[in-house]
């Protein structure tokens, strides 16, 4: 399995949206990760425009500020809010327990 297709794994695994981002390609509206040459090229895609375009030399740089990025994104951050995800102060992404606000709010649904 290629690096491309293990990270399209794991963001189906935490249930991100394929809409949210673009691997390999560009998606209008969508933050990508794309190869450019023998480098990575990480942004967030606009209106046809590259805003904050970042080249890595390594692949896991590059899915490294492209998680960074798609996780800290307010669209994503209100799955991660739906789903119980959380952003660690580290970085990282875990499964937390809803809050107590959280588990009232599901039960009066």
């Amino acid at each position: 399995m290629s690096e491309i297709e293990a990270l399209r794994v794991k963001l189906d695994h935490l249930g991100v949206p394929s809409s949210a981002y673009g691997l390999a390609q560009d998606k209008p509206e969508a933050f990508c990760l794309v190869r450019e040459g023998t480098a990575w090229s990480v942004y967030y895609s606009e209106r046809g425009e590259r805003v904050t375009p970042a080249l890595h030399a390594t692949f896991a740089e590059a899915s490294e500020d492209f998680l960074s990025r798609l996780f800290k994104s307010r669209s994503v951050q209100r799955m991660m809010r739906e789903e119980h995800w959380r952003l660690g102060s580290d970085g990282r992404l875990f499964l937390a327990p809803p809050t107590a606000a959280e588990s009232e709010n599901h039960n009066r649904q």
